[in-house]
């Protein structure tokens, strides 16, 4: 497995300026951190072992800061004062700067591993120079990185919040209704069917609210909230294997507050309380 970098190297956004370089640095599945920061500096990469010199340029992350991709073994030794935690962890503990250019680098890192040869003939592609892609040297085709759209809605029925738990998950907590943009579709459609399919609601007086990078592996979470329409809670069984409208005072189990769905949680609760 492999190890990669990214930059930041103080917590405080003042010091995230054009022409830092800050290193995020991936261990398998996990990203190295010291002290809460999981945006390196220099410094952190000469007690890690590792060269800067080898780290792939990914320009600048949302905080200006200029971000690298390193690689390293997967025997790869932390030292004394540093850990290691998932992405989804980190979520939780560190600063929402931090926090979007570590999730800059890993989604940019999956889509890099995952498109080093060319779909339309097979040759091995190579680095743009100029930009982030990849070309096929042989036909010239040129791939950029993926970026795969979910829609995430909050259904409100007379004050009360449509709750679901996914049949996929180990973990207890319950959350908004969420899926995948098909082709063809737009996203208030596709609100609309992924509601029906999952619950068996129809809805309508669909409103945009914001949205959140979801490098899990390279999803853009875009959040809604709409109306109930009609219909009764019919779970489908696959995806979804309890559903139940919820006031804002009995919440079960719910989302961390950096994600975007509790962002539309917490909404509804100031909406309704």
């Amino acid at each position: 497995m492999q190890c990669q970098v990214s930059p930041l190297a103080d917590r405080t956004r003042e010091h995230y300026n054009a022409g830092v370089q800050v290193y995020i640095v991936r261990v398998e599945d996990k990203l190295i951190s010291r002290e809460g920061r999981v945006l390196l500096a220099q410094t952190d990469l000469n007690s890690l072992g590792l060269d800067a010199a080898s780290a792939v340029d990914l320009g600048l992350c949302s905080s200006g800061a200029r971000m690298g991709l390193l690689s390293a073994p997967a025997e790869q030794q932390v030292p004394e004062g540093y850990d290691c935690h998932t992405l989804r962890e980190l979520m939780r503990s560190v600063p929402e700067a931090d926090f979007r250019c570590a999730a800059r680098g890993v989604h940019l890192a999956h889509w890099d591993r995952t498109h080093r040869y060319c779909g339309c003939c097979g040759t091995e592609t190579v680095r743009v120079g100029e930009e982030v892609a990849r070309r096929c040297p042989t036909c010239g085709s040129v791939v950029y990185p993926r970026i795969s759209p979910a829609v995430i809605v909050a259904v409100v029925r007379d004050g009360r919040l449509l709750l679901a738990h996914n049949s996929r998950r180990a973990s207890r907590y319950y959350s908004v209704i969420a899926g995948f943009v098909e082709p063809g579709e737009t996203l208030e459609e596709c609100v609309a069917r992924e509601v029906a399919e999952e619950t068996g609601i129809t809805v309508g007086n669909i409103r945009y609210m914001r949205s959140q990078p979801w490098p899990f592996p390279d999803s853009l979470m875009i959040a809604f909230v709409c109306d109930y329409q009609a219909g009764e809670i019919q779970v489908d069984g696959v995806e979804i294997d309890h559903a139940f409208w919820c006031r804002p005072d009995e919440l079960p189990d719910i989302p961390p507050r950096s994600s975007v769905a509790r962002y539309l949680i917490d909404w509804f609760v100031a909406s309704h309380s």
